[in-house]
């Protein structure tokens, strides 16, 4: 039982003891209680067992009157009697609340459930909750409980999951009740980036167009921080920019698309004020000779930070 969530957590025909006490009632009183689906969309439909359990060769059907095949909440109270209510179908199982006995403090109640959460044809994955009813001899209300129920195969694992998901689900509440605003999407060039960024092995499932667009953002990024804090790269960094510059280097043959890339970052990083001039050295990708310019110009200029601002904010947006 998850007193977090106010929820059980069950396999299949274990029994289950529920307490209850009543001090305020003389007369004779009962305890009704029905499974019934908690969403809305749902919540109108019975609660049944599955073809396969409420067959009458089951093995958890031994013993078991054939009229309470259907039923998926039995109990083990020598006076339950069990009910069906023809308006909408619902099953429940009525049971009489007996005197306390000397120095006990609650009043026992043994249940079973005869059906698991997942079966399909029966409640088919639906959240489920049983609601207890304290009732007189004319069926008068005079009480309610009710408690959310899970019956399935590995109660701890599905406990300590649910109470995980919870636990996330409120951390990402803030104040006003009020959630968090999404990302905003990505493009899938920029998803591609963020794989690269995040790790080599993820590589593989990029193009050689896409694998290109994140390495030469990554290199952009790595030496915009460099440039940032003013110095020389560690040893970590330095293995990361050895690598870009060689995956660079691969790449621009593969890639029919390099002398794009070439001069749209050349004309980024190159600019001195704004982008209308081009550095005289790579000529917006070329050279005088009209061949295709090296990339150590490009990678290796020593640029200032309102430079590589410009530089940085160009290539993310263009890949």
């Amino acid at each position: 039982y998850s007193s977090s969530l106010n929820k059980l957590f069950i396999t299949v025909n274990n029994v289950m003891y529920m307490g209850f006490r009543c001090t305020s009632v003389a007369s004779d009183v009962y305890v009704r209680a029905v499974l019934i689906f908690s969403e809305a969309q749902h919540f109108k439909e019975p609660v049944v067992r599955c073809v396969f359990h409420k067959h009458r060769t089951d093995v958890l059907n031994k013993g078991v009157d054939e009229k309470l095949l259907e039923y998926v909440l039995h109990s083990g109270h020598s006076n339950a009697v069990y009910e069906k209510d023809f308006t909408s179908g619902r099953h429940s199982v009525r049971v009489p609340l007996d005197r306390l006995q000397a120095g006990a403090e609650w009043v026992t109640v043994p249940y079973r459930f005869m059906c698991k959460s997942s079966c399909g044809g029966g409640m088919n994955r639906r959240l489920t909750e049983v609601i207890f009813t304290l009732e007189n001899e004319r069926g008068d209300v005079l009480g309610r409980r009710k408690m959310k129920v899970r019956i399935c195969s590995c109660p701890k694992r599905d406990k300590d999951k649910e109470e995980g998901d919870a636990a996330s689900n409120q951390n990402q509440t803030v104040s006003g009740g009020k959630r968090k605003l999404a990302p905003r999407p990505e493009s899938r060039n920029q998803e591609a980036a963020k794989r690269k960024c995040e790790g080599f092995p993820q590589q593989i499932f990029l193009t050689t167009d896409e694998f290109l667009d994140a390495t030469v953002l990554a290199l952009a990024r790595l030496k915009r921080k460099l440039s940032a804090e003013n110095r020389a790269p560690n040893e970590e960094e330095e293995i990361l920019l050895q690598k870009y510059e060689n995956d660079f280097y691969v790449l621009r043959g593969m890639s029919m698309s390099f002398l794009t890339y070439v001069q749209v970052m050349s004309f980024a990083i190159c600019s001195g004020s704004g982008f209308g001039e081009l550095c005289d050295n790579c000529d917006g990708g070329r050279s005088s000779d009209g061949n295709e310019v090296g990339v150590e110009h490009e990678l290796k200029t020593v640029l200032s930070l309102t430079q590589m601002d410009i530089a940085y904010e160009t290539a993310e947006s263009y890949f």
